[in-house]
């Protein structure tokens, strides 16, 4: 098996379109001047570019899960006071859900490492014993996912009522 297309968690990577050109470049094939093919050539091999292309790629179009819409809801509704058994509160007494505060703090560090949510520390209090606190806020790329998101679940809804299945 070749490293253009290497199978990736069980998966074959998709091979760029970027890869035909520098395929046309090598062959000669196409007239590509010596400079711009220089700066076609990545400085990894194929597959690591294949990789973190698929990897970038299929981030593009991560869907948001139903508990994730709802971290990114509580952290709309509570603004400059987020921070975890707040958004763990707000959730519960919004959906009626019992939710775990780990729970919550996974979702967090998840929707952060995908650039949804942005967290600072704020210096402890008094009544925190001097502990500092972690606020979170959700940044414009997590608020487009949610508004595409709760949008795509109207969508599958619209024309659902009356159905079997559906009161």
């Amino acid at each position: 098996m070749g490293t253009e297309n290497a199978p990736q968690n069980g998966r074959r990577a998709p091979v760029p379109p970027i890869f035909n050109l520098w395929n046309a470049a090598d062959s000669g094939s196409v007239g590509v001047p010596p400079q711009v093919k220089r700066c076609l050539k990545p400085s990894v091999d194929k597959s690591r570019w294949a990789e973190i292309f698929y990897n970038v790629e299929m981030r593009k179009h991560d869907y948001l899960g139903q508990f994730e819409q709802l971290v990114l809801m509580a952290l709309l509704r509570l603004g400059e006071t987020a921070y975890g058994m707040a958004i763990r509160r707000e959730i519960q007494e919004r959906t009626g859900r019992e939710v775990s505060i780990g729970a919550v703090y996974a979702t967090l560090e998840r929707l952060e490492e995908k650039g949804y949510v942005s967290s600072f520390d704020n210096e402890g209090g008094r009544e925190r014993g001097g502990r500092a606190r972690r606020f979170f806020r959700i940044r414009g790329e997590g608020a487009v996912a949610l508004k595409e998101s709760v949008e795509a679940v109207r969508r599958m809804g619209a024309g659902l009522v009356g159905s079997e299945g559906w009161t």
